[in-house]
């Protein structure tokens, strides 16, 4: 049975970016997973409802966003064809997400380490899912 609730969690660099340097997510709103595509992930991959993103080499994250779609998969010719300029890998798996302004998680900051999935993962800089559930029991 797949819990309620999930929440994908990853690092700040998937962000689609249209612009160059620090600006992100202006135009679009996706968050694109390097290397996955929907048949080489798992049924709590695709039912997440949020997304928590995290700066490179910060265990500690604010920023959360809702999804909004099921992901979708895109090639690096696909994902080209939409404006994206120099894609890195050959698929990507992409989230459509919205900002969260002024909800119960705003002045929350989770401690990604506390978290059992992450301290299951080998790779730290994959996305991963974790609960509502297990995120406040994580809250700093």
């Amino acid at each position: 049975m797949i819990s309620l609730n999930l929440v994908l969690a990853g690092l700040r660099l998937g962000l689609k970016n249209r612009q160059v340097g620090e600006k992100w997510v202006s135009d679009d709103c996706s968050y694109l997973c390097k290397g996955l595509r929907l048949d080489n992930i798992g049924q709590k991959e695709k039912s997440v409802e949020y997304l928590l993103l995290r700066s490179n080499n910060k265990l500690k994250a604010n920023d959360i966003w809702r999804v909004t779609n099921k992901p979708e998969s895109m090639s690096n010719q696909e994902l080209i064809n939409t404006g994206y300029q120099n894609p890195s890998c050959k698929n990507y798996l992409i989230y459509k997400i919205e900002k969260i302004e002024n909800s119960a998680f705003s002045d929350i900051v989770w401690n990604i380490e506390k978290l059992p999935s992450y301290k299951s993962i080998d790779n730290k800089y994959k996305p991963f899912t974790t609960t509502l559930s297990e995120l406040s029991q994580a809250t700093i």
